[in-house]
């Protein structure tokens, strides 16, 4: 039994550094966040209609520790031709 509940501490404390870790390395502090600055963005440029697809949106709140959750998108401009802005806010 304390065998298991060592390795569940051990695996909470890795996590929480993960988590750390991902965090700093996403700039959770700095807003707007610049598209090109983030791995990846929630919107999806089509570009047949010259507009942005807002489905995946709402799909990056259960990321908001591991990327800004207010990722700011201003009048539908896009960043690139193949990724969006968009504001995703979880809280």
């Amino acid at each position: 039994m304390a065998t298991s509940r060592a390795a569940s501490l051990a695996l909470c404390i890795l996590l929480l550094t993960l988590c750390s870790s991902a965090a700093e390395a996403g700039g959770l502090t700095e807003y707007p966040v610049d598209a090109s600055a983030t791995p990846y963005c929630g919107r999806n440029f089509i570009a047949s209609q010259g507009t942005c697809d807002d489905t995946k949106c709402w799909g990056l709140c259960h990321d908001k520790y591991f990327r800004n959750p207010k990722v700011i998108h201003v009048g539908g401009a896009c960043e690139t031709p193949t990724c969006c802005l968009c504001e995703v806010d979880c809280e």
